[in-house]
């Protein structure tokens, strides 16, 4: 073992998926109470003070929110994670950063 950490790793909590940049300018709607879009500022004023779990309330391009995916990933198999990525998260997957994490794993 060469010290690197393992995908999964990454999956204890939705801010720590979010640190691999694989969602970085991912195109996402942020909506509260399932029937309003409103602006980032909006959206971070309101989920600072009363959303227990913002994440529910950001969805990307597929209609999954950035919770759910997190979720759908944590229970996916450690040596199937990077095969599930593309299919669970669909088109929002930056790339670049995608291979940059692929590669610095031990799978």
């Amino acid at each position: 073992m060469t010290g690197e950490p393992y995908p999964n790793v990454y999956l204890l909590s939705v801010p720590n998926l979010l640190s691999t940049g694989i969602f970085d300018g991912a195109p996402v709607k942020y909506i509260l109470r399932r029937r309003k879009y409103i602006s980032p500022y909006k959206f971070e004023f309101h989920a600072g003070g009363r959303t227990r779990h913002p994440n529910s309330c950001i969805y990307l391009e597929n209609g999954k929110t950035v919770y759910e995916v997190f979720q759908e990933l944590r229970n996916t198999p450690e040596d199937m994670l990077f095969d599930a990525i593309p299919i669970i998260v669909s088109s929002a997957v930056n790339q670049l950063n995608f291979h940059l994490w692929k590669g610095h794993s031990n799978l």
